[in-house]
């Protein structure tokens, strides 16, 4: 429910202070998921991915490239960023799913 993925049934929860049920679309600018499983483009590079991901959070387009940077090698995918996210282990493939999640 906190996702927006389930509807509610009952009851209240809120993330900053925005109501869950009311301000979903205002808590999805800043707010970031990271299913169980991986939901990647298989032809798309990490590095690709997480550009991506940036512009639809409304990042800082003059952080970007340092951004997206510093999150590659905070998670350790700096050997794997320019090779298709198919083509990745699937540790790396988590890494990349949760480095989307942060980006932005």
């Amino acid at each position: 429910m906190l996702t927006g993925l389930i509807l509610p049934s009952e009851g209240k929860a809120s993330v900053y202070e925005h109501d869950v049920f009311r301000d979903m679309s205002y808590i999805r600018r800043f707010m970031g998921v990271c299913p169980q499983h991986d939901v990647l483009f298989e032809l798309l590079t990490p590095a690709e991915h997480l550009d991506l991901f940036y512009e639809l959070k409304n990042g800082d387009p003059a952080k970007k490239d340092k951004e997206i940077e510093d999150m590659i090698r905070d998670v350790g995918l700096t050997i794997d960023q320019h090779k298709m996210a198919g083509s990745c282990s699937g540790g790396n493939k988590r890494k990349l799913s949760v480095s989307i999640a942060l980006i932005g």
